[in-house]
């Protein structure tokens, strides 16, 4: 059932302003003028109070939103960076490893050879 004061609670009924058609002008070019209009100029100059501040709060939470989504992709790209300079480091200090490793088989496998040729000179005096 409606209230009294003649707005809609949901029960089917319109109230004085819900059966009017609505519409928004959304062209870019004036057609009386034809001129560029300006966007923001005539996007606010229809609406009620109430839509205008539901509209600016929407902005407002659309660009926290963006502020937001901006703080985390740098935020993730500060994280990215840091990983990248780990994974450089780790891949010296294995690279380093390696080097040293060969160092150390072919240092040993000369001292087998000169240990070699030493027993070889021992037996032959």
């Amino acid at each position: 059932m409606a209230p009294a004061d003649g707005t809609s609670s949901g029960s089917g009924t319109p109230g004085p302003d819900e059966g009017a058609p609505r519409f928004t002008d959304k062209r870019r070019i004036d057609p009386e003028t034809f001129e560029v209009r300006q966007p923001g100029a005539s996007a606010d100059a229809g609406k009620t109070p109430d839509e205008a501040v539901l509209d600016a709060a929407a902005q407002a939470v659309a660009d926290a939103d963006h502020q937001l989504a901006a703080e985390t992709l740098e935020e993730a790209e500060r994280l990215a960076a840091e990983r990248l300079d780990e994974l450089q480091r780790t891949q010296a200090d294995y690279y380093n490893l390696d080097q040293r490793y060969s160092a150390y088989v072919k240092r040993s496998k000369a001292e087998v050879l000169a240990a070699h040729g030493q027993g070889v000179a021992a037996l032959a005096e």
